[in-house]
């Protein structure tokens, strides 16, 4: 996070793979085996975002949801 004259936002890093719902439109439904890797990941960077920030994200939906390498 970062603040400037007292407004706080969150920036991310570019990832060119796009947006997962970007993903779903190309291909449809994912296979089981990467969408739940995909979850377990989200799960897990949600976890570390709380307990080491105590951060929530409060709008998680396949727009919001970025893959990388």
């Amino acid at each position: 996070m970062i603040a400037e004259q007292g407004d706080l936002y969150m920036v991310s890093e570019y990832c060119a793979q796009g947006a997962v719902s970007q993903w779903l439109q190309r291909l449809g439904p994912l296979p089981a085996d990467l969408a739940v890797s995909w979850l377990l990941g989200m799960v897990r960077d949600l976890e570390y975002a709380w307990r080491e920030h105590g951060v929530v994200h409060r709008d998680i939906k396949p727009d919001n949801l970025l893959v990388d390498e």
